[in-house]
């Protein structure tokens, strides 16, 4: 499945674009079977209200965000041989950086994370992320570059032929082999780190989970919490939930995996 075909398909079936079509069910059912395509609507707006409430989306992320973060003792005592860092992808053209691609917001914390474990371990880091629509920098490229030039730490390798969480993996044990490495801290996202740690483990490497990025709730915010904000909250999970149903129909050990 090419990048664009995986983008396409979420937003027409995760929120809002679910909405959306199911919005269009009802206005050509509405003339046909007025009484059902009222109880529809309502259905509609009810869920819709609920998974924009940031309630729910605190609730859904922590259902994937089940690996803790790195405890002080644990960084001190790791066996890992090195960083790797997975691309979150990139702010394109942007214009207060001259109108180069740089790393996106969701990069940034990734490469910050990683730039604070390599300053406490010492370990040579990977940077891996590739050019899902062909862009002229790889995803990896960007966040070598934000490393070294503006928090002046050093990136070892590159890994920038990969589209996805899958092809991280494989893609980066290749690399890391040949170096005689296969015990590695890998830093995404905390809702990430599950299908990301299976995928690694499935390619060969042993990991550390280094996971950044919690969603964490305000606190004191009271009636905010039942107001409507952000589909995000629960899009996120659906896609981590969906993402490893789909590696694990494609490669069976990805998703089981320990």
């Amino acid at each position: 499945m090419t990048p664009l075909i995986n983008h396409v398909i979420q937003r027409l079936l995760f929120p809002p674009g679910i909405i959306l079509l199911a919005l269009i069910v009802v206005w050509w059912w509405l003339p046909r079977s007025p009484h059902r395509a009222r109880w529809l609507l309502g259905l509609i707006i009810v869920i819709f209200y609920g998974i924009t409430l940031p309630v729910v989306g605190n609730l859904s992320m922590a259902t994937v965000e089940s690996i803790p973060p790195l405890t002080p003792a644990q960084i001190a005592a790791t066996q890992a041989q090195a960083i790797v860092i997975l691309g979150h992808g990139r702010y394109p053209a942007a214009p207060e950086y001259d109108g180069a691609d740089t790393v996106n917001t969701g990069g940034l914390a990734r490469i910050r994370y990683g730039a604070w474990l390599h300053r406490r371990t010492g370990l040579p880091i990977l940077t891996s992320g590739g050019k899902p629509f062909q862009e002229k920098e790889s995803e990896a490229q960007l966040m070598k570059r934000a490393l070294e030039k503006e928090f002046g730490v050093p990136v070892r390798w590159t890994e920038d032929s990969s589209d996805n969480t899958l092809e991280n993996a494989r893609n980066t044990q290749k690399i890391l082999a040949a170096q005689g490495i296969d015990h590695v801290l890998l830093v995404t996202h905390g809702n990430h780190m599950v299908r990301a740690l299976q995928t690694f483990h499935q390619a060969g490497l042993k990991i550390t989970p280094a996971p950044t990025l919690f969603q964490t709730p305000t606190p004191n915010a009271g009636i905010l919490d039942w107001l409507p904000l952000s589909c995000r909250g629960v899009w996120v999970p659906l896609h981590e939930y969906v993402g490893r149903l789909w590696y694990q129909l494609r490669c069976g050990g990805c998703a089981t995996a320990s």
